[in-house]
């Protein structure tokens, strides 16, 4: 932290697995993190940090390994292809989402067969879209992207992976996507330093 500079995503130190899952439960009303130990089913076993891209499905229950986080398996898929909401959030507000897609068989790779540009709406209801925002206030995420799933059989959203190092357009994208993309994000930021700008006037005149 900087005492007379905001630092973004200074509040949320810790995004771990477990966190997020934990964390959104609690927001969202309905936990979906388990005991591997205790659970009995199809669960989702993966690394706590980021980037590992090592998620596989386990049978629980099972002896739970150190620095795995164990979540209830969400099932995104339409039984054939698997659909990943990575949701852009600046200013601790949902922005728009990429809908990322690749086959259900193959659910945990890092690689898509699409990625599309979508508005907020398109894609989540207005009661998901403040559930979103109110998640990101949660874990005081300036900036970031949430990676949501929505549950096959509930049709509820789980917000299951939290990123601090959001890479903005991702490869995939059309040219034309890419420029939404880029604009959504800068009116995003536009915003954040408008109205940091606008606190530190009045608190100057405050003081």
């Amino acid at each position: 932290r900087a005492a007379s500079h905001r630092v973004l995503n200074a509040g949320a130190p810790d995004i771990s697995k477990t966190r997020v899952a934990e964390a959104f439960g609690r927001v969202a009303g309905y936990p979906f993190l388990i005991d591997p130990a205790q659970h009995a089913g199809r669960a989702v076993e993966k690394s706590e940090w980021n980037g590992k891209h090592d998620g596989r499905l386990v049978v629980c229950p099972t002896a739970p390994i150190a620095g795995k986080s164990y979540q209830r398996f969400i099932d995104s898929s339409d039984g054939v292809t698997a659909f990943d909401y990575r949701t852009t959030i600046i200013n601790r507000r949902p922005r728009c989402v990429l809908v990322k897609t690749k086959p259900a068989s193959d659910r945990f790779s890092i690689h898509n067969a699409t990625v599309t540009y979508r508005a907020l709406d398109e894609v989540f209801s207005c009661e998901e879209i403040d559930l979103l925002r109110r998640f990101a206030e949660e874990l005081q995420l300036d900036w970031g992207a949430f990676d949501v799933l929505r549950d096959r059989a509930s049709a509820k959203i789980y917000v299951v992976d939290v990123n601090k190092t959001d890479t903005g357009p991702a490869v995939d994208l059309s040219l034309g996507d890419r420029e939404k993309l880029k604009r959504t994000i800068g009116d995003g930021f536009h915003e954040l330093i408008a109205q940091d700008a606008s606190r530190a006037k009045r608190a100057q005149v405050v003081d």
